[in-house]
């Protein structure tokens, strides 16, 4: 996947640069409406896992879709250079419909992926000048302490509510940024 993410990354990134020397802070509306229809996307997308797991679980991967991966990749790097909005979420519900690795094989790729594909995409943000350090600071501050929570409490509450919760917070979310 990173075969395709990091070079589709650079491409969102040096294209949200372009849009940004054409259009000056006008681009922050196109990022704004783009982020709020990905989250609008997203738990639509989500609803439909279960759906989407039983589909795909009796097909086993082949070389051919080891080349669908970079695709994937490629997309999710494009859409996370542009908006930051896909690392996690638009990859993982790709490789939920097109692969039937174990959830727990999934969801580790994932997450390893993301790593890889946010460290770069956030390197090329910083060089540009583009990254507010006291606000990722105080991000940090709170996502962490949050995530850990949140990990904590994902094994306690059953996966249906997660999701239901998830899904009604990112398409609030994106009504929100698209309706504002």
């Amino acid at each position: 996947m990173a075969a395709g993410s990091i070079p589709g990354a650079l491409l969102g990134v040096s294209l949200l640069q372009h849009l940004r020397h054409l259009r000056g802070d006008g681009v922050n509306d196109f990022i704004k409406s783009a982020v709020g229809m990905l989250l609008v996307c997203i738990p639509t997308l989500l609803l439909f896992q279960g759906r989407i797991e039983e589909h795909v679980t009796k097909r086993t991967p082949t070389l051919k879709s080891f080349v669908g991966m970079t695709f994937i990749g490629l997309f999710g790097g494009f859409l996370v250079g542009m908006t930051s909005v896909g690392s996690g979420s638009i990859i993982m519900m790709l490789l939920l419909l097109f692969y039937t690795y174990k959830p727990k094989v999934m969801v580790g790729t994932d997450i390893v992926h993301a790593v890889i594909l946010t460290g770069v995409t956030s390197l090329v943000h910083s060089r540009l000048g583009n990254v507010d350090y006291s606000l990722v600071g105080s991000l940090l501050l709170g996502s962490v302490p949050g995530g850990i929570l949140g990990s904590h409490l994902s094994t306690r509450v059953p996966v249906l509510w997660l999701r239901r919760i998830l899904c009604a917070v990112l398409l609030t979310t994106g009504a929100r940024m698209l309706w504002a």
